[in-house]
């Protein structure tokens, strides 16, 4: 969609609630507090564990590629939902503003992905879809009179209510205690979002009207120190690859949450989310989006509280149908090419499916018969054990199975792909160590913060009959 970014955000005349007396001095009690102490933490994201040591990561592409458009790409505007001043933050503006500078090609990838005309067609959705009720809990939405009849301008309507959302909606950061292993948060109201921050005076003493919606998207503090680490961090010793790898699952993770903010915006807090359609396994909006652009779950380069380091690492991806509702450990490595390739101006210049553009510029991760490199769990000497494609002889990959690898016993077995093989051989792997006590409840349940996506959860076929561990 040709259409040029206003800059709406930045230059609204509208009042900031998020700058009124009461907002303010209650993220300041946050900022104050032991659970947050940004001080004591500045320091220590500046280490960095680069996990890129295996020569077989190199062999296979998944370190370093050529980068192509880049440089355009970078040069492009950023959307005002994602401007600068849409960060509340108690981070020094030296600090800050040199950290957001270094999200450029996170924010940039964001907004190509709010821009992109075949993409947009979602947000159409979730703004003008039908909601049809399946059951008493869960809604899915269906394609409306106005979607199938006046689809080009509703297009440009959604665009514009993308344009309001950015004057209505804030992003922060939070500290360990109060995110816990979560990566990000969508609160609707100051009510729910001070309350998650653990500052009971708001409630008890703000005048401002009850779910009133004001979006704000609480992300991990030590999403921050990652992104502080990379931008600090330059060549030699990040390389710009390396730094891409960073950036994607960042990308990934604000692009999450815009699911759940565009379903505030749009119906207000007090109505679950429904499922986008009738093929989604469950009624989850960030998820939703994330798998229509991405394909695939992340796991990101991230701070690490127990050693202090920002961990740098091979991209790994999984399919959420080996995420959700519970884990298949099916993970494989995404080749540099493929990851470049969401970094390349050329990718969105024709507005249509990025991932179409992507497959045919790289190898598209978890759609191949054998990816590059993957790794299964198997139940082996009383515990999981990761079973790893390819194996390793003296540093080096095996070419062709001579040595045997998880692929060799793949290719054996005549499946016609490598999820159809392990989903076989899991069902068996898992009921070992269920029956050894030795099986997180992941593995075989819905767990923590996702359970309530599956109310009517039936257990796989190995584990009905036995008893939650």
């Amino acid at each position: 969609m040709d259409i040029k970014i206003d800059k709406v955000g930045t230059e609204s005349k509208q009042a900031n609630p998020w700058a009124t007396a009461d907002v303010k001095a209650a993220f300041q009690q946050y900022w104050d507090s032991p659970s947050y102490n940004w001080d004591a933490k500045i320091d220590r994201g500046m280490k960095l564990a680069i996990e890129d040591g295996k020569k077989a990561y190199g062999e296979l592409g998944l370190l370093e590629a050529p980068t192509t458009g880049l440089e355009e790409f970078l040069e492009g505007e950023i959307h005002p939902i994602l401007s600068k001043d849409n960060f509340i933050t108690d981070i020094p503006d030296s600090v800050f503003l040199s950290t957001y500078e270094s999200m450029r090609p996170a924010l940039r990838l964001v907004t190509e992905i709010l821009s992109n005309d075949f993409i947009l067609e979602w947000f159409v959705h979730v703004l003008y879809g039908d909601r049809n009720k399946i059951d008493s809990c869960t809604a899915v939405l269906e394609k409306s009179s106005e979607q199938q009849h006046n689809l080009p301008e509703i297009k440009v309507r959604a665009w514009e209510e993308l344009l309001e959302l950015s004057k209505n909606i804030k992003f922060t950061f939070a500290g360990r205690s109060r995110m816990g292993n979560a990566a990000a948060c969508t609160h609707a109201t100051f009510d729910t979002l001070f309350e998650y921050l653990n500052i009971p005076d708001f409630k008890r003493n703000s005048k401002k009207p009850r779910n009133e919606i004001r979006i704000t998207i609480v992300m991990h503090l030590n999403l921050f120190l990652a992104q502080l680490c990379l931008a600090r961090h330059t060549y030699p010793t990040l390389t710009t690859s390396q730094k891409l790898r960073g950036q994607i699952g960042f990308a990934a993770c604000i692009l999450h949450e815009l699911g759940h903010a565009w379903h505030y915006h749009c119906y207000g807090s007090l109505l679950d989310e429904p499922r986008a359609s009738k093929s989604e396994r469950f009624a989850e909006l960030g998820f939703s989006l994330q798998e229509l652009v991405f394909g695939a779950f992340f796991g990101a380069t991230k701070f690490d509280w127990t050693t202090g380091e920002t961990r740098i690492r091979p991209l790994i991806v999984r399919r959420f149908e080996d995420q959700f509702p519970y884990r298949v450990n099916m993970e494989e490595m995404a080749s540099m090419k493929w990851i470049q390739a969401w970094f390349d101006a050329s990718t969105w210049a024709s507005g249509t499916n990025p991932q179409a553009e992507i497959r045919l510029k790289a190898p598209v991760p978890l759609s191949q018969n054998l990816p590059p490199f993957f790794s299964v769990l198997r139940f082996r000497n009383g515990r999981l054990e990761n079973d790893i494609h390819p194996q390793y002889q003296e540093g080096s990959a095996c070419t062709v199975c001579e040595q045997w690898c998880v692929c060799h016993e793949f290719r054996q077995s005549g499946a016609q792909s490598v999820r159809e093989w392990y989903r076989s051989v899991w069902a068996i792997e898992a009921k070992k160590a269920l029956d050894a006590d030795r099986l997180p409840e992941e593995f075989y349940k819905p767990s923590g913060k996702y359970a309530h996506l599956f109310p009517d959860f039936v257990p796989p076929s190995w584990a009905l009959g036995e008893t939650s561990k």
